[in-house]
């Protein structure tokens, strides 16, 4: 396999219309393509979610708003590896199927995401791909203007939430939580 770096831009959920992209999901995004744009000694691939969520923006359609960003903002193409998911986990477990199926072992994957995900991510990262480094690089990506999105960024329900999430992680195991669906 070869044996090369990753991208990884974070998907967040939609707006509350299911409209656009989520702010915080165009942050990340921007963040990777900055990074990539930036001066690099070896060859990445960029890898991301589009989320396959019930009440969200069909894959198809976030996919084609995410290439016209990165249409515009990157100067030289790059690989990409896109998957739908429905959570964090399976975000991370589809992320590594692609690269699999693409003779892509990760040597570093590099992550942007939201400093309230960062402590998840720690767990669920390294327990999926246990023989890459993995370097997350968290920023604070809140919602303006939506109420219901800046009361899903507050500090404390998210605080709340990843703890919630740690603990079920440790208590029960990476696949078994993975494993939980929406009703």
């Amino acid at each position: 396999m070869n044996r090369i770096n990753v991208a990884v831009a974070i998907e967040y959920s939609s707006d509350k219309n299911c409209t656009d992209l989520a702010p915080a999901t165009i942050a990340t995004l921007e963040a990777a393509t900055l990074f990539l744009n930036g001066e690099r000694e070896n060859d990445f691939v960029l890898a991301y979610c589009n989320a396959n969520l019930r009440n969200a923006m069909i894959p198809q359609e976030t996919e084609s708003k995410k290439s016209e960003i990165l249409r515009k903002l990157l100067k030289n193409p790059v690989k990409r590896v896109v998957v739908e998911a429905g959570n964090s986990i399976e975000e991370a477990k589809n992320i590594g199927d692609a690269l699999a199926q693409n003779g892509i072992e990760p040597r570093k994957i590099i992550i942007f995401c939201d400093i309230q995900h960062k402590r998840r991510l720690c767990i669920i990262w390294p327990h999926v791909f246990p023989g890459s480094e993995i370097e997350i690089r968290p920023d604070r990506y809140i919602h303006g203007g939506d109420f219901n999105q800046i009361f899903l960024r507050n500090r404390f329900t998210w605080w709340l939430a990843n703890v919630a999430g740690l603990i079920a992680m440790k208590t029960f195991g990476i696949d078994r939580v993975a494993s939980i669906k929406e009703p």
